[in-house]
């Protein structure tokens, strides 16, 4: 080898090295993080229990209070989905019981097969088989893209990946 592609390829060893300690750098600097960020979102979590905690005892309170004022006659403002009790600090709002609806689609869609069929949509999904088409495809001396029957296909880009370099360390 010549003089100048053992210097070169000495500096290539050089910046190697220098890229396997900032790796090492960057691991032990994550780690550092990583404890320092279990901790913050161990104190987060403590702080947001503790919250809402509170908050339910609050409205735990609120609501045995109006209870009472209820008991005692106090009239709220209702509506079909909601009763209201208006302050000056804000309003309490008790909202009516709900029915919620909760399906289980594979069952229910085999119950309206056999029971109601006109509730039942068919859809049709079309797709293409690429993996079998792709097969068929080749290239003209322009790079445009050419089906099985010699015929230009539309609908296809074809786009060059730029060169990677890689560096393994070790």
């Amino acid at each position: 080898m010549n003089n100048e592609i053992i210097e070169i390829s000495a500096k290539v060893e050089e910046k190697i090295m220098e890229l396997k300690k900032l790796n090492e750098q960057n691991v032990r600097l994550k780690g550092v993080c990583n404890i320092q960020l279990s901790y913050y979102q161990s104190q987060l979590k403590e702080i947001s229990e503790k919250f809402e905690e509170k908050k339910r005892e609050i409205e735990f309170e609120i609501a045995a209070n109006l209870d009472i004022m209820i008991e005692k006659g106090l009239e709220l403002e209702s509506t079909k989905t909601q009763r209201k009790f208006k302050s000056i600090s804000g309003d309490v709002i008790i909202k009516n019981t709900t029915k919620v609806i909760n399906k289980n689609e594979d069952e229910l869609l085999d119950f309206l097969k056999k029971t109601r069929p006109e509730y039942v949509k068919k859809e049709v999904i079309e797709s293409i088989n690429w993996r079998d088409y792709k097969k068929t495809l080749s290239f003209d001396r322009e790079g445009n893209v050419i089906d099985g029957n010699g015929r230009p296909v539309t609908g296809i880009r074809v786009d060059t990946k730029p060169e990677v370099l890689t560096i393994e360390l070790k």
